[in-house]
């Protein structure tokens, strides 16, 4: 994944790079220089998957070339807490 910074400097970044610093040098944040697309398919059914399963699916969209043992050990180890929807509404929920 290559990186820009918010500020709109030309200069790209690695994702190396992006991991380890907090900010860009010229003091924006890191954005992709693309964002993955999810499936339609994927929303359809993302009621019925876990808060653990949409990261796994999401994170290796995001991060093709961390091995997905990584991945799932990562998310077994940051995920351990409940995100429970919220509605505001019938229709919108957080």
């Amino acid at each position: 994944m290559k990186l820009k910074s918010t500020n709109r400097n030309n200069k790209i970044f690695s994702f190396k790079h992006g991991l380890f610093s907090p900010l860009a040098p010229d003091g924006g944040l890191f954005m992709p220089l693309e964002i993955p697309r999810l499936s339609s398919s994927f929303f359809k059914s993302i009621a019925k998957k876990s808060l653990k399963d949409i990261a796994r699916e999401t994170s290796e969209l995001w991060f093709p070339k961390i091995p997905k043992q990584d991945i799932n050990r990562i998310i077994e180890k940051s995920l351990t807490f409940d995100a429970p929807l919220v509605f505001l509404n019938e229709t919108l929920a957080v």
